[in-house]
Protein backbone atom coordinates (compact mmCIF):
# COMPACT_ATOMS: atom_id res chain seq x y z
CA UNK A 1 0.00 0.00 0.00
CA UNK A 2 2.77 1.98 0.83
CA UNK A 3 4.89 1.56 -2.38
CA UNK A 4 1.24 2.70 -4.48
CA UNK A 5 1.18 5.70 -2.08
CA UNK A 6 4.57 7.20 -3.03
CA UNK A 7 4.53 5.63 -6.77
CA UNK A 8 1.29 7.54 -7.14
CA UNK A 9 2.85 10.88 -5.70
CA UNK A 10 5.82 10.36 -8.15
CA UNK A 11 3.57 10.14 -11.21
CA UNK A 12 1.99 13.47 -9.22
CA UNK A 13 5.37 15.07 -9.63
CA UNK A 14 6.27 14.59 -12.62
CA UNK A 15 2.73 15.18 -14.32
CA UNK A 16 2.66 19.03 -12.46
CA UNK A 17 5.63 19.61 -13.82
CA UNK A 18 5.59 18.62 -17.67
CA UNK A 19 2.26 20.86 -16.88
CA UNK A 20 4.15 23.76 -15.56
CA UNK A 21 6.86 23.69 -18.47
CA UNK A 22 4.06 23.54 -21.13
CA UNK A 23 2.33 26.63 -19.16
CA UNK A 24 5.05 28.24 -19.43
CA UNK A 25 5.64 27.88 -22.67
CA UNK A 26 2.24 28.74 -23.59
CA UNK A 27 1.14 30.39 -20.87
CA UNK A 28 1.19 33.94 -22.68
CA UNK A 29 -1.38 32.58 -25.69
CA UNK A 30 -3.63 31.27 -22.73
CA UNK A 31 -3.42 34.44 -20.93
CA UNK A 32 -4.55 36.29 -24.13
CA UNK A 33 -7.25 34.35 -25.01
CA UNK A 34 -8.65 34.81 -21.60
CA UNK A 35 -8.27 38.66 -22.35
CA UNK A 36 -9.96 38.64 -25.12
CA UNK A 37 -13.05 36.52 -23.88
CA UNK A 38 -13.16 38.81 -21.39
CA UNK A 39 -13.33 41.54 -22.77
CA UNK A 40 -15.87 40.59 -25.22
CA UNK A 41 -17.90 39.45 -22.33
CA UNK A 42 -17.72 43.17 -20.97
CA UNK A 43 -18.08 45.03 -24.56
CA UNK A 44 -21.29 42.63 -24.72
CA UNK A 45 -22.84 44.55 -21.74
CA UNK A 46 -22.60 48.22 -23.41
CA UNK A 47 -22.41 46.94 -27.10
CA UNK A 48 -24.50 45.39 -29.33
CA UNK A 49 -22.48 42.70 -31.31
CA UNK A 50 -18.85 43.95 -30.10
CA UNK A 51 -16.94 40.65 -31.73
CA UNK A 52 -18.84 40.66 -35.05
CA UNK A 53 -18.27 44.60 -34.86
CA UNK A 54 -14.92 44.83 -33.80
CA UNK A 55 -13.24 41.98 -34.01
CA UNK A 56 -14.66 38.91 -36.52
CA UNK A 57 -12.33 38.46 -39.76
CA UNK A 58 -15.02 38.18 -42.12
CA UNK A 59 -16.58 41.74 -40.60
CA UNK A 60 -13.22 43.21 -41.43
CA UNK A 61 -13.27 41.83 -45.09
CA UNK A 62 -16.69 42.77 -45.67
CA UNK A 63 -15.90 46.47 -44.18
CA UNK A 64 -12.53 46.86 -46.34
CA UNK A 65 -14.98 45.69 -49.71
CA UNK A 66 -18.08 47.71 -48.30
CA UNK A 67 -17.10 51.08 -50.15
CA UNK A 68 -16.79 48.84 -53.50
CA UNK A 69 -19.79 46.57 -53.14
CA UNK A 70 -21.53 45.22 -56.17
CA UNK A 71 -25.01 44.28 -54.05
CA UNK A 72 -25.57 47.75 -53.24
CA UNK A 73 -29.57 48.25 -51.15
CA UNK A 74 -31.25 50.53 -53.41
CA UNK A 75 -33.99 53.04 -51.31
CA UNK A 76 -37.07 54.45 -53.42
CA UNK A 77 -37.77 57.90 -52.13
CA UNK A 78 -41.47 57.39 -53.10
CA UNK A 79 -42.24 54.96 -50.68
CA UNK A 80 -39.72 55.83 -48.03
CA UNK A 81 -41.77 57.51 -45.21
CA UNK A 82 -38.76 57.80 -43.34
CA UNK A 83 -39.83 55.57 -40.02
CA UNK A 84 -36.13 54.95 -39.36
CA UNK A 85 -36.82 50.83 -38.66
CA UNK A 86 -34.57 50.38 -40.48
CA UNK A 87 -31.71 51.89 -38.98
CA UNK A 88 -33.20 50.52 -35.22
CA UNK A 89 -33.04 46.71 -36.72
CA UNK A 90 -29.99 46.92 -38.40
CA UNK A 91 -27.75 44.31 -36.53
CA UNK A 92 -24.58 46.20 -37.28
CA UNK A 93 -25.74 49.63 -36.83
CA UNK A 94 -24.80 50.71 -40.58
CA UNK A 95 -27.87 52.49 -41.36
CA UNK A 96 -27.84 56.67 -40.78
CA UNK A 97 -31.36 57.01 -39.09
CA UNK A 98 -31.56 61.02 -40.46
CA UNK A 99 -30.22 59.93 -43.94
CA UNK A 100 -31.86 56.12 -43.80
CA UNK A 101 -30.37 56.00 -48.10
CA UNK A 102 -27.08 56.02 -46.88
CA UNK A 103 -24.93 53.08 -45.19
CA UNK A 104 -22.57 54.69 -42.81
CA UNK A 105 -20.69 51.38 -41.31
CA UNK A 106 -20.64 48.15 -42.41
CA UNK A 107 -22.84 46.78 -44.08
CA UNK A 108 -22.90 42.34 -43.78
CA UNK A 109 -25.50 42.30 -46.38
CA UNK A 110 -27.93 40.51 -43.79
CA UNK A 111 -30.84 41.97 -45.58
CA UNK A 112 -33.04 43.00 -41.92
CA UNK A 113 -33.34 46.40 -43.68
CA UNK A 114 -35.45 45.03 -46.70
CA UNK A 115 -37.55 41.73 -45.12
CA UNK A 116 -38.51 44.99 -42.45
CA UNK A 117 -39.51 47.63 -44.75
CA UNK A 118 -42.99 48.72 -44.07
CA UNK A 119 -43.46 49.92 -47.62
CA UNK A 120 -41.28 47.97 -49.24
CA UNK A 121 -38.99 51.31 -49.92
CA UNK A 122 -35.76 48.64 -49.29
CA UNK A 123 -34.47 46.60 -52.13
CA UNK A 124 -31.83 45.00 -54.18
CA UNK A 125 -31.72 45.56 -57.76
CA UNK A 126 -28.44 43.76 -58.69
CA UNK A 127 -29.49 40.72 -61.49
CA UNK A 128 -27.38 38.40 -59.83
CA UNK A 129 -28.66 38.62 -56.86
CA UNK A 130 -31.85 38.39 -57.45
CA UNK A 131 -31.03 35.31 -59.95
CA UNK A 132 -29.42 33.75 -57.30
CA UNK A 133 -32.59 34.93 -54.22
CA UNK A 134 -35.01 33.62 -56.74
CA UNK A 135 -33.07 30.66 -57.43
CA UNK A 136 -32.93 29.87 -53.54
CA UNK A 137 -36.83 30.65 -53.25
CA UNK A 138 -38.03 28.39 -55.91
CA UNK A 139 -35.31 25.36 -54.28
CA UNK A 140 -35.83 25.52 -50.84
CA UNK A 141 -39.91 27.28 -50.30
CA UNK A 142 -41.88 24.05 -50.56
CA UNK A 143 -38.93 22.01 -48.53
CA UNK A 144 -40.12 22.71 -45.04
CA UNK A 145 -39.23 19.38 -42.81
CA UNK A 146 -42.37 18.50 -40.49
CA UNK A 147 -42.21 18.79 -36.89
CA UNK A 148 -40.62 15.92 -34.84
CA UNK A 149 -40.87 15.16 -30.83
CA UNK A 150 -38.00 13.33 -29.88
CA UNK A 151 -38.60 11.62 -26.51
Amino acid sequence: MNLWISSKAQCQQKHCERNSTLQSAIGWLYAWKGVILAAVILLSIVIYRPFCKYMCPLGAIYGLFNPASVYRYQVDQDKCVHCGLCARICPMGSIDPQDVSSVVGKCIKCCACVKRCPTGAKYFDHEGYLYHQHELEEQYAGRRAESKIFL
